[in-house]
């Protein structure tokens, strides 16, 4: 069994990796297949990133890459699942779904019993405990009560910022790794990352909705050709439920 030291270390590990590949390395590199089989250990369980197989080139000068939708099921990030747009959150959201089973034991893709909920995986049951106050239920029962509950916890609170469903709410991997490591307040994050709603902010996120928002919107005194499935009302709900 991997005690809690060994798996703390491994996230860590994982995270200086995707750090490297994402904002040390010369050549950026977002790996696209971020997953529990694609991390080795050597023997002293140190953690090595493997299977770049589908991993993606990112220039400097790009905001994200459009392309194919490529991955495993239950640790894509919704704006890549849903849309191909890829830019190095979309490993970062992995990370966080990463970070949840190796807190909990359990692997994002197996559904089971909970209370009064019958078919839940480890990402809604990790929110389910959130909204209980009780997130170190969370954790695999073969490690309790020999682990730390304030390394655990931070753990935790990293994940649920790494799987925000909004990209612009997640932290970079150099973020997550500096809370991981103690070195930022993960509360400090937090506030960091919680947008405002300057209308600035608006345009941004809409751009990252509806890529095509300034070339489709009709100007002033056109009637509109086509129905938006984006509207101000359902931009301005989503920085609310954000940042609740």
């Amino acid at each position: 069994m991997l005690t809690w030291p060994v798996r703390f270390n491994i996230l860590i590990g994982i995270a200086r990796g995707l750090t490297y590949l994402h904002e040390e390395s010369d050549l950026r590199i977002i790996h696209r297949d971020v997953k529990a089989s694609n991390i080795l250990l050597d023997e002293n369980f140190n953690a090595k990133i493997s299977d770049f197989g589908l991993a993606k080139l990112n220039d400097d000068g790009n905001t994200h890459i459009n392309t194919r939708i490529v991955g495993t099921k239950g640790y894509m990030a919704p704006e890549y699942a849903m849309r191909g747009h890829l830019t190095p959150k979309a490993d970062v959201f992995s990370f966080g779904i990463l970070a949840l089973e190796i807190v909990s034991g359990i692997s994002c893709n197996k559904y089971f019993s909970y209370e009064t909920e019958t078919s839940i995986n480890v990402f809604d049951w990790a929110w389910l405990l959130h909204q209980k106050g009780n997130l170190l239920e969370l954790v695999d029962p073969d490690l309790r009560p020999e682990y730390s509950s304030e390394e655990a916890l931070r753990v935790i609170r990293i994940a649920f910022l790494c799987t925000k469903t909004s990209a612009f709410a997640r932290p970079t991997m150099s973020q997550t790794l500096s809370v991981l490591e103690g070195r930022t307040n993960i509360q400090d994050l937090e506030n960091q990352l919680r947008p405002s709603t300057s209308e600035q902010d608006y345009r941004t996120l809409r751009r990252e909705l509806w890529p095509d928002y300034n070339e489709t919107r009709p100007t002033s005194g056109e009637p509109p050709t086509t129905e938006s499935l984006v509207t101000e009302s359902f931009v301005t709900e989503s920085f609310i439920v954000e940042s609740s």
